[in-house]
């Protein structure tokens, strides 16, 4: 659904300077957020409750919400918010949670009950929750493991898109209006960069890295 969301602004969208100034301030501390959470997980293996866990035990959501509500300041497309915000946050993601929650509390029984007692679902606290031994360390492994590093390409991809259409509405995509922007100087290095940002992590993913992989076992 969110891929569908993503698609659906990519056309509809009405950006312009001060709607993409504004909109990337949530999308960065959404990403901050996101990108933190990342490195502190050990998915089904421990219950990490330290980092952003002690603020939040869904921080990855609470990202992921920021950043979608960036983006659609960005478009300033309040209908597709309207109707994609409130389904997939409120229904789809209130079902995942409980769901989670559910395997969480049948894996570590009454330490969970009590983390849930000191941590919010979804609304942060202000400050750190007090716990007795909070589990969990900041990995880098763990954020190349999840690929959150591609997770940031794509993100400023999208920013760099929404610039690129500032001056274009849905109605005014069509080629010859797309090649004309696109050969102005800063708009053409613009969508160089943002051609590079699309293709770098595939190639890294199927080309560069079994080649060094493949390296590093020959030597």
């Amino acid at each position: 659904m969110r891929a569908i969301f993503i698609i659906v602004l990519l056309v509809w969208a009405y950006p312009n300077i001060n709607s993409i100034i504004i909109g990337s301030i949530p999308i960065i501390i959404g990403q901050i957020i996101h990108f933190i959470s990342a490195g502190y997980l050990v998915k089904q293996e421990k219950l990490i409750t330290a980092g952003p866990y002690r603020f939040v035990r869904n921080p990855f959501y609470v990202g992921s919400f920021l950043v979608d509500v960036g983006l659609c300041l960005i478009t300033r497309n309040i209908y597709v918010a309207a109707i994609y915000l409130p389904i997939f946050y409120l229904i789809v993601i209130n079902w995942r949670v409980r769901k989670e929650e559910g395997f969480l509390r049948t894996q570590f029984g009454a330490r969970y009950d009590e983390y849930c007692r000191l941590v919010p679902r979804i609304i942060p606290r202000l400050w750190p929750a007090r716990l007795a031994e909070p589990f969990g360390r900041f990995d880098w492994n763990l954020i190349l493991k999840y690929r959150e590093q591609w997770r940031l390409f794509r993100i400023l991809g999208l920013i760099i898109y929404f610039y690129l259409r500032m001056p274009m509405t849905p109605a005014d995509l069509n080629k010859e209006a797309l090649v004309k922007h696109l050969s102005e100087p800063l708009n053409a290095g613009m969508a160089v960069l943002l051609l590079l940002i699309l293709c770098f992590p595939p190639i890294y993913e199927f080309v560069l890295k079994p080649l060094w992989n493949y390296a590093s076992r020959k030597q």
